[in-house]
């Protein structure tokens, strides 16, 4: 049972009318985008009314299916087309000068407040001016959609972001993202983006023999300890996922008011997309769960499909190093001192690409409780008694950070308790430094081809060549 089409008054599918609308992109050989259209440094906005947020889902709906469809001669320049599509679409500078409201509660209430429809309002003028740029974006006329260069700052990110602290902190608690605006109050400030920081961000990140299952050069002389027999990959294969979980994610899991990625996407332009042209089964039959009641659209089904099909890690090789790379935020650690070149303490934060984020979303969700029973013991209450040790001898993986639910409570009433049980004991807190980019990724990369074959392709989409992040600086375009 499928949904019906949703008419919003645009093609059903791309009409180019040049010979070559590829050609303003500058794209190589490789349907690889250039430099400067490969980061969004413009915002886009977060929130749109609901006849604008149907006619970007339908553009997106369309854009999917040709991802899906294109041959692999040309998928890489429907990748970059996606990887764009904010910037010909959404760009906020462009919707504000049309007059395209971003409240849409505001427009409501204007239009419920007026009985009579004399002379078009401006909302309506600004639905008109956005079905043209859904028209010229379908149309291929990408050139007319481009924004101009970004105009370099001046002001240093410390500053924009105390001004802007307020309305953030606002707009998750309207959200209802109350444990992120928490978190945003006290969050560490911006590092200014200088050349100094630029250089302390590349000493963090690993260096390119970090990539692939077979390292050019080891780090070290020591190698690897073999693989015990109770880590030996499981003898059942594992199943593929299903459609049911993909819903999942894209209509309970998705985050509100998140951060853009590199490319300008956010968590709302996927899930207005997933809803276009969906439904619930409310009629006989009904099992009375929204989810298996849910009845896919155009745009459900096309998202799922691509989903599946980045699962399956088939990204063509020439974008991955873009198309999964990401925006870098540097924050000031405690302690840190920004007179002092060598007493600099900055802790780099990536945000990575959208698209990305929920296919991972959704491979740890089909895999949570296979990553649990690798990571942890098994639980007393599912066996006669929990057994001390594995069965080759080795002692059971001690860590509550990853497959255990309510780990940092967990730890913190573990280590309460058994203090005041000993007064004598001490609790000693260790931090490694820069941890998890001082890894081999040889390390794990072993372990997911022992034991999760299924995920392999998309974890080596994402670790076998090297992945850019884009840091920007207020005198130069892009770093």
């Amino acid at each position: 049972m499928y949904a019906p089409p949703v008419d919003v008054g645009l093609p059903s599918d791309f009409e180019f009318y040049t010979a070559d609308p590829w050609a303003c992109l500058g794209l190589d050989a490789d349907g690889s985008l250039p430099f400067h259209l490969r980061f969004f440094d413009a915002p886009t906005p977060k929130r749109l009314p609901p006849e604008v947020q149907l006619m970007l889902s339908h553009c997106v709906t369309i854009l999917a299916e040709r991802m899906l469809s294109a041959p692999d001669s040309e998928a890489a320049r429907w990748f970059a087309l996606w990887h764009i599509l904010p910037r010909l679409l959404v760009p906020q500078e462009a919707l504000q000068r049309a007059g395209v409201s971003q409240n849409p509660r505001s427009r409501s209430r204007r239009r419920s407040s007026s009985r009579r429809v004399s002379a078009p309002s401006p909302e309506d003028r600004s639905d008109d001016i956005f079905r043209n740029r859904c028209l010229l974006f379908l149309n291929g006329r990408w050139d007319i959609l481009l924004p101009p260069p970004r105009v370099l700052r001046s002001s240093s990110p410390i500053e924009r972001s105390k001004r802007s602290l307020a309305l953030e902190i606002r707009a998750l608690v309207n959200a209802g993202e109350l444990s992120r605006a928490l978190a945003r109050a006290d969050a560490a400030e911006l590092a200014s983006a200088t050349p100094e920081v630029v250089e302390i961000l590349r000493e963090l990140h690993p260096p390119d023999l970090h990539s692939g299952v077979t390292p050019s050069a080891p780090l070290s002389a020591t190698p690897l300890p073999p693989t015990p027999e109770s880590l030996q990959p499981p003898m059942n294969p594992e199943p593929s996922m299903s459609d049911l979980l993909f819903y999942s994610i894209f209509l309970r899991k998705l985050p509100s008011a998140s951060a853009a990625d590199h490319a300008g996407w956010r968590y709302e332009y996927l899930k207005w997309a997933f809803l276009l042209g969906s439904a619930r089964h409310y009629g006989p039959g009904a099992k009375g769960n929204f989810l298996e009641d849910f009845i896919p659209g155009r745009g459900a089904l096309a998202l799922t499909a691509l989903s599946r099909r980045l699962v399956e890690g088939r990204i063509p090789p020439s974008v991955r190093s873009w198309f999964l790379g990401g925006r870098l935020i540097a924050l000031c650690k405690p302690g840190d001192v920004p007179d002092d070149p060598s007493a600099r303490k900055i802790r780099p934060i990536a945000i990575g690409g959208v698209l990305g984020r929920v296919v991972s979303k959704c491979a740890a969700a089909r895999f949570a409780k296979t990553f649990s029973s690798f990571l942890q013991p098994p639980h007393p209450k599912s066996a006669e008694h929990c057994p001390r040790l594995q069965p080759d001898g080795s002692r059971w993986p001690v860590q509550v950070g990853v497959a255990c639910p309510n780990g940092a409570e967990i730890l913190a009433h573990k280590v309460s308790a058994l203090l005041q049980s000993h007064p004598h004991f001490c609790d000693a807190s260790l931090d490694m430094k820069n941890a998890f980019n001082s890894m081999h990724r040889h390390a794990f990369m072993d372990v997911v081809t022992s034991h999760f074959p299924t995920l392999l392709p998309w974890v080596q989409a994402n670790y076998d060549s090297v992945s850019y992040t884009h840091l920007t600086l207020p005198t130069t375009p892009y770093v």
